[in-house]
C-alpha cells in the first residue's frame, strides 16, 4: 500500500510517499482521514485518524483526504516519484515589513541545471514585496538553493493575506515537482479609530484579583463616569501570561452605568458604532444584555438570548413627519458559542438606511430600512439593562449579562472597511484574540434519496493559518440515511476553504423524511450554528404544498391519533368512545378501527382548518375500509355544523363528498350542500379525495383515483366553528335530509389514513399520493 506522510523537518511543506511492505491492506485505506465512528485520535504517525482500538479505518468510511495523498490509488505498485524537490521556509507567518528565507532541497543531486521563476498568486499582489521574488538555479551536482522574500510596509490597514509562489521550470524526466511557496502576511497598521466618545479598557484597572468595580475610567478625551452600585458590582479578573484582565459579571445584578449625555444618547444621530469585546460563559441561551443605551422607545443594543448574539436598533415614535421614523426593532444575529471570545462590532447608518454586525473581524449581515436614531434618554447600561430597553423579540423587561467583558468603544460615526479592519487588529493584538474564525454552510437544505446531487459541507476560515486545524465533526439526528459520521478531520496549513461531500444513502425502505444536523468543534471561533439536512425518501411520499395535518396509523398513541408533522393530536370524544388502534389494520399497516357505536376522534377548531376569516381552496385524503355495513349513516370525515362545513360519509350504499355555505356571508350568496356520491361495497377498500377550488367555483371528488364528478357553482366557505370529526360526527353537520346537532353517526371500519392541505392539490401531486396510497395499503376494490 502507499502512505503518505508528512515530512515535519521545520516549516517543510513537501509531501512524501513513502512505500509500505504490508500485504492484505486496502491501496487506499490510510489515505484519508475517516470521519466514520464517535470517537476519533490522531496518530502522529500517519495521515489518517484512527478508532481508540488503533484500527485503521475501512475504505468505504468517509473521509477527507490530507495534502498529499492520492485519492485514488490504482494499485499496490510502488511508485516511481524520481526527484523530489521540498520547500523549507525559516518563517511561514510574518507581518509586513519582514522577511524570510526560502531552502529548496532535492532528495538528490541532478545532471542538468534547474532553474525555477514563480508566480504570484493567492490574495496578495506584487504590492506586497519590496521586489519580485528572485529565479533560482540548482547547479548540477548541488542538492539546494536558497533566496530571500521580503515584505513591503504600508500604512493601509489591511486584511491577512496569503502569498502564493508557484514554481514555473522545465520538467526533467527524473524530476518529481517543486511544491508551491504559502506565506501568511499579516497587516501590522493596527491603530484604533481615535475620537471616541466612550473607550474602556480592563487594563486601565489597576486592581487586586477579586476587587469589585466601582468605576471603570473612561480613557476618551470626555472622561465620562461608568460606575456600578454598591450592591451590583462585577469583579475584576486580573489575568496572567498570556491571559488580558476582564470584569467578570454574575448574570444576576452585576452592571455599570453610564450617565446620559448629548454626545452618548441624547441628541440626533445618523451614525453611530459599537465595539464590545466580550467573552460568554456556559450559558448563551438566557436573554442577557451586553451594551445598551435608550429605551423600549428608541435605541440600540448588542445582546444574547437562544444561543445568538443580537446587534438591534430602533426608532418606534414618529419623530420626523414620517421622513426616516419610525422604524421598527431591526436586529442582525449571528451563532453565539459558550466560553468564546467576541469582537462585536454594531455600525449603525441611517445614510445607508443600514445597521451591521461585524464579529471578529467579518461581517455577519446586514439589516436595511432603518431611520434618523432620536434623542434617547435613560442611562446607558453594560453587562445589564440600565433603566429599559427593547429586545428583537419586543421584550421590554431587564436582563444581565454572565460572562467577561474586556472592552467598550463608541464612535458617533459608522466605521469604514479600514477603520474597522484596524479596530479589530489593534483589539486582536492587545488582548490575545485569535484573528481567525472558522464558518461553514450545507449546499442543500433537502435532498432525495435518489438525487444524482452529492450535498456538500463547505469549512471557511475567515484567515490562513500556518498550521493544520484540527477540527471535531458532530453528525446528529437521524444519520441512518447519510454516510457522513462524526469524528475529526484536519483542516490544512494555509488553506481558507475546504470542503466534505455528504453522501446520501439510497436504500429500498420505505421511510418519513430524516433530519440531519451537522456541527462543528475547534480551537478557533466558530461563527456559524447547527446546519441542517432534510432527506426525503424515494420509496415513500410526502405531501408537498400547504399540507397542515397528516394522520397516519403508525404514528399513533393508546387512545391519540398523532400528526406527522409534530403539530396535532386527534383524540377520542370520551373515555368509553375510544376507537381500537391495530398495529396490522389494514393490509399489514397501522390503523384505526372504530366500532360504529360511540367511537371517534377529535381535533379542536384551529384557524389552519376552519375558523379563518374565507377559505378557498382545501383537498382532504382519507384511506378507509367499511365494515359489513353501507346503509346506516356513518361520519368518515366532517368539520363545521349545519351552516357552513364539508363531510365525508356513508348512507344507503353510497359514499357522499359534500360542502356547503348556506348564510349570505359578506354579500357573497349562499350556496349548497353540493354532494357528490357513489356506490361502495361492504367489507372494502377505498381512497377518498375531496379537491375544493373557489377560485375556479368547484370542488371535485376521486374514489380509489377516479373522479366521481365536479360540483360547480361552488363560493367561498367561511369561518365555521365546529370541531374535526373523525369517524363520526362532531357538533353538528349537514346531510342529505338536512342540517343536524351534536355527536353522532359513528362510523364502522377502519381508517389508516387523513391528509388535510390547505390548498387545491395539482394533477401532479395527487398522482404521488394515489401511488403512495397504493403501494402502501396495495389492494384497493375498484370502482
Amino acid at each position: 500500500m502507499i502512505r503518505y506522510l508528512i515530512a515535519t523537518l521545520g516549516m517543510t511543506m513537501a509531501f512524501v510517499a513513502c512505500k509500505s511492505k504490508s500485504s492484505g491492506e486496502d491501496p487506499g485505506a490510510t489515505s484519508k482521514a475517516a470521519i466514520g465512528g464517535d470517537s476519533y485520535t490522531s496518530d502522529p504517525g500517519s495521515s489518517s485518524l484512527k478508532t481508540p482500538d488503533g484500527a485503521q479505518g475501512s475504505s468505504d468510511e468517509l473521509g477527507v483526504i490530507l495534502p498529499g495523498a492520492s485519492t485514488n490509488p490504482q494499485s499496490n505498485q510502488e511508485p516511481d516519484l524520481g526527484v523530489v524537490v521540498s520547500v523549507l521556509l525559516d518563517q511561514a507567518e510574518l507581518q509586513e515589513g519582514e522577511s524570510t528565507w526560502v531552502h529548496l532541497n532535492l532528495s538528490q543531486a541532478l545532471d542538468m541545471p534547474l532553474e525555477i521563476s514563480w508566480s504570484i498568486q493567492g490574495t496578495a499582489n506584487d504590492d506586497d514585496l519590496v521586489q519580485p521574488p528572485p529565479s533560482v538555479t540548482v547547479e548540477p551536482g548541488e542538492t539546494s538553493g536558497t533566496f530571500e522574500i521580503k515584505l513591503s510596509d504600508d500604512t493601509e490597514p489591511e486584511a491577512t493575506e496569503l502569498l502564493v509562489l508557484k514554481p514555473q521550470y522545465e520538467s526533467q524526466p527524473n524530476l518529481s515537482r517543486v511544491q508551491a511557496i504559502k506565506l501568511i502576511i499579516r497587516d501590522n497598521d493596527a491603530s484604533r479609530p481615535s475620537q471616541e466618545v466612550l473607550s474602556l479598557s480592563s487594563f486601565d484597572l489597576k486592581l487586586d484579583q477579586g476587587e469589585l468595580v466601582s468605576e471603570w475610567p473612561d480613557r476618551s478625551e470626555s472622561d465620562r463616569q461608568v460606575t456600578s452600585a454598591d450592591t451590583a458590582r462585577p469583579y475584576f479578573y486580573q489575568g496572567g501570561e498570556g491571559i488580558p484582565p476582564s470584569l467578570s459579571f454574575d448574570g444576576i445584578d452585576d452592571r455599570l452605568n453610564v450617565e446620559s449625555h448629548t454626545e452618548l444618547n441624547l441628541g440626533t444621530f445618523t451614525e453611530k458604532s459599537i465595539s464590545v469585546l466580550f467573552r460568554t460563559s456556559d450559558d448563551v441561551d438566557s436573554r442577557q444584555m451586553i451594551y445598551e443605551q435608550g429605551g423600549s422607545s428608541r435605541g440600540l443594543s448588542i445582546s444574547i438570548h437562544q444561543g445568538k448574539i443580537q446587534f438591534c436598533g430602533w426608532n418606534i415614535p414618529n419623530d420626523d413627519g414620517l421622513v426616516t421614523t419610525p422604524w421598527p426593532v431591526s436586529c442582525v444575529s449571528t451563532v453565539a458559542n459558550t466560553y468564546t471570545d467576541y469582537h462585536g462590532v454594531l455600525v449603525y447608518s441611517s445614510m445607508e438606511q443600514k445597521i451591521r454586525a461585524y464579529v471578529n473581524g467579518s461581517l455577519m449581515g446586514e439589516v436595511g430600512g432603518v431611520g434618523k436614531l432620536f434623542a434617547h434618554s435613560g442611562r446607558i447600561g453594560i453587562g445589564a439593562v440600565a433603566d429599559n430597553t427593547l429586545f428583537y423579540d419586543s421584550y421590554t423587561g431587564l436582563s444581565n449579562f454572565k460572562g467577561r467583558i474586556f472592552d467598550v468603544a463608541l464612535y458617533n460615526w459608522a466605521l469604514d472597511s479600514g477603520e474597522l479592519l484596524g479596530l479589530f487588529h489593534a483589539i486582536a493584538s492587545d488582548y490575545g484574540l485569535k484573528d481567525t474564525s472558522l464558518y461553514f454552510t450545507l449546499s442543500h437544505q433537502e435532498i432525495r434519496e435518489n438525487s444524482p446531487e452529492v450535498p456538500q459541507l463547505t469549512i471557511s476560515l475567515t484567515e490562513p493559518l500556518a498550521r493544520d486545524l484540527l477540527i471535531s465533526l458532530i453528525v446528529d439526528g437521524d444519520i441512518g440515511d447519510t454516510q457522513l459520521r462524526s469524528g475529526q478531520f484536519v483542516f490544512p496549513a494555509f488553506e481558507t476553504e475546504m470542503k466534505i461531500p455528504v453522501p446520501i444513502i439510497d436504500d429500498s425502505e420505505e421511510e418519513l423524511q430524516e433530519l440531519v444536523t451537522v456541527s462543528l468543534n475547534s480551537e478557533v471561533p466558530i461563527l456559524s450554528g447547527p446546519q441542517s439536512l432534510m432527506i426525503l425518501d424515494d420509496d415513500s411520499y410526502y405531501p408537498k404544498g400547504n399540507a397542515v395535518l397528516w394522520l397516519r396509523g403508525d404514528r399513533s398513541q393508546t387512545t391519540v391519533w398523532d400528526d406527522v408533522f409534530g403539530v396535532w393530536q386527534a383524540k377520542s370524544f370520551s373515555d368509553s368512545g375510544v376507537p381500537q388502534w391495530a398495529a396490522q389494520g389494514l393490509q399489514g399497516q397501522a390503523a384505526w378501527v372504530f366500532d360504529g357505536v360511540d367511537d371517534g376522534l377529535t381535533i379542536p377548531d384551529a384557524a389552519s382548518f376552519n375558523t379563518s376569516t374565507t377559505t378557498l381552496n382545501k383537498s382532504i385524503a382519507v384511506v378507509f375500509q367499511v365494515a359489513n355495513d353501507v346503509i346506516t349513516r356513518q361520519v368518515i370525515f366532517e368539520q363545521g355544523g349545519g351552516q357552513r362545513g364539508t363531510n365525508i360519509y356513508l348512507e344507503n350504499g353510497n359514499l357522499n363528498v359534500s360542502m356547503w355555505n348556506l348564510p349570505q356571508d359578506q354579500g357573497d350568496g349562499s350556496w349548497g350542500p353540493k354532494r357528490l356520491s357513489t356506490a361502495v361495497s361492504e367489507d372494502s377498500q377505498y381512497t377518498v379525495l375531496l379537491v375544493y377550488n373557489g377560485m375556479a367555483r368547484e370542488f371535485e371528488a376521486f374514489v380509489n383515483g377516479v373522479s366521481i364528478g365536479v360540483a360547480e357553482d361552488i363560493g367561498t366557505l367561511y369561518s365555521h366553528s365546529g370541531d374535526l370529526g373523525i369517524g363520526a360526527m362532531k357538533e353538528g353537520s349537514y346531510f342529505a335530509s338536512g342540517a343536524e346537532n351534536g355527536n353522532g353517526h359513528y362510523f364502522n371500519g377502519v381508517i389508516a389514513e387523513l391528509i388535510y392541505w390547505n390548498q387545491s392539490i395539482d394533477d401532479t401531486e395527487r398522482g404521488d399520493m394515489e401511488e403512495y396510497f397504493t403501494r402502501r395499503y396495495r389492494e384497493q376494490r375498484p370502482l
